[in-house]
């Protein structure tokens, strides 16, 4: 078990230099923007602008401050804010996005689809509540404050704050403003050709 603070998560450059991000965990360790397997991230989005091109990969987005963004594909618009549940879609297609608001944060997953599969699934905590996972890696990511009993005690996780999970496994959280809110990611490994 991992706990990743959103304080201590270094930025860096999107791929199309539009903007930046935040990331929590990158598999293989050190990857780049065009090299990995598995990627999640927290990216800023303040104005306008065009999403990288990521072909092979599978993609899902989840707002997690701030107001809505649009999501402009060729046939299709579709808006995100808090209350949506994570929207997933292919890394290969042109998108569009418009920031009709304040600015937004969200939670990027993303999976090279010939090797892992992901799901993110948002979970209020209404009051202590014990979250089992399987797969082969989780991450838990504080949408609001919470408290988490681990092995080493008792830790407060600060909206943006996150626990990784690299084996199956269970974790107990309290909500520390009420209600509570997480996203969990699920994270398998789907082939044997690479790690």
């Amino acid at each position: 078990m991992q706990v990743l603070r959103l304080a201590d998560l270094v930025a860096k450059p999107w791929k199309n230099g539009g903007g930046s991000t935040r990331e929590y965990l990158v598999h293989p360790p050190g990857a780049g923007a065009e090299g990995f397997f598995w990627r999640i991230s927290r990216a800023r989005v303040d104005r306008h602008c065009a999403f990288s091109i990521f072909p092979g990969i599978d993609r899902t987005l989840s707002v997690v401050e701030g107001d809505t963004i649009d999501l402009g594909f060729r046939n299709r618009v579709v808006r995100l804010d808090r209350t949506t549940p994570p929207y997933r879609f292919r890394g290969e297609e042109t998108i569009l996005c418009r920031i009709p608001g304040r600015a937004i944060e969200d939670l990027n997953v993303m999976t090279d689809r010939s090797y892992w599969r992901h799901e993110v699934t948002r979970r209020r905590i209404e009051a202590a509540t014990v979250l089992d996972f399987a797969g082969d890696h989780a991450l838990v990511v504080a949408v609001s404050a919470l408290s988490a009993d681990t092995i080493d005690g008792t830790i407060d996780l600060a909206a943006g704050d996150a626990i990784h999970l690299d084996a199956p496994g269970r974790l107990a959280l309290a909500p520390l403003d009420r209600p509570g809110e997480v996203l969990v990611v699920r994270l398998d490994h789907i082939a044997t050709a690479r790690a």
